[in-house]
């Protein structure tokens, strides 16, 4: 999806020459959508990736024999997704 990005934005900012204005503003649109859905993929991206490293069947894994190491892992995902979720508000991306 993300190559798809920079294409759809130079179509609809009519960079490309030919391109009716009708057609420029679907491409807009479909550029929204397609932003929305790549902006999703990424938010989802990292708690997927931790919860499917820990959520395996490993003997060896360090919080295995610590009472506290699996609330630590949820309350690490929580904070990288917060923080992940605050730089891409701040740069204007959410």
């Amino acid at each position: 999806m993300v190559p798809l990005l920079q294409p759809l934005r130079d179509l609809a900012e009519r960079r490309v020459p030919g391109v009716d204005k009708d057609i420029a503003r679907y491409t807009r649109d479909v550029h929204d959508h397609l932003t929305q859905a790549a902006e999703r993929l990424t938010a989802l991206a990292v708690p997927i990736g931790i919860v499917g490293i820990y959520g395996m069947n490993c003997g060896h894994m360090p919080e295995l024999g610590w009472t506290l190491g699996y609330p630590l892992v949820l309350v690490g995902i929580v904070v990288v997704c917060a923080v992940i979720y605050r730089a891409l508000r701040r740069n204007g991306w959410l």
